[in-house]
């Protein structure tokens, strides 16, 4: 291992196991490893704050780790808090991407804080986001979304059923045109990312 530097690692599947947990086999790994010291990135799509609790299981913040969260739209240093690179979807954008939600009848969420901002809070794609990142949900109408989200942000997410995001993909890329990129996360959501963010599996 002596010949890197840094140590990238998904989430699920790779650093946890099926129960979103880091075993201790891999955990004494990546702490030997950093008190030789590698540098320990985990990346993912998640939101930061959902990503934090493993960051600090590691102890990221003391041996000079990062964060890559949102798919690569924000990378962050554990040890300064300081956000080293950052690609957000221009706050002009916004309103034409809830309106796609509105036209096309599905749900939609974003994210502010430690908070998920969304039109539909009993959606079960929306409460597994919640819950699995551990972020409160906003309730709110379109209308809302729109008066509200008038910041840059990371990323959207739509869900709804597979069959029919399969059905308007094409209508919801065509509109976006080649500023964002749209790319399906599960068979059940969509994620809206700005065009040069790095994507990292999840």
């Amino acid at each position: 291992m002596s010949e890197y530097k840094m140590i990238v690692l998904d989430l699920d599947g790779t650093l946890t196991n099926r129960n979103k947990e880091i075993t201790p086999k891999t955990k004494e790994t990546l702490m030997k490893a950093q008190e030789q010291g590698k540098i320990v990135v985990l990346a993912s799509g998640r939101p930061t704050y959902g990503v934090m609790p493993l960051a600090e299981e590691l102890h990221l913040e003391d041996y000079g780790g990062y964060i890559l969260s949102f798919n690569g739209g924000i990378i962050m240093n554990c040890k300064t808090k300081e956000v080293v690179f950052s690609r957000q979807i221009p706050a002009e954008s916004n309103g034409k991407i809830i309106d796609l939600a509105q036209e096309h009848n599905v749900s939609i969420l974003t994210y502010e804080n430690r908070t998920l901002l969304t039109n539909r809070p009993e959606d079960q794609y929306v409460q597994l986001e919640s819950r699995i990142n551990t972020l409160k949900i906003i309730p709110m109408t379109i209308e809302e979304l729109k008066a509200h989200v008038t910041f840059s942000v990371p990323k959207f997410l739509m869900t709804d059923d597979g069959d029919y995001l399969a059905m308007v993909e094409p209508k919801v890329k065509a509109a976006l045109g080649k500023i964002l990129v749209s790319t399906a996360l599960t068979r059940f959501s969509w994620r809206f990312c700005q065009r040069g963010s790095i994507r990292p599996s999840l």
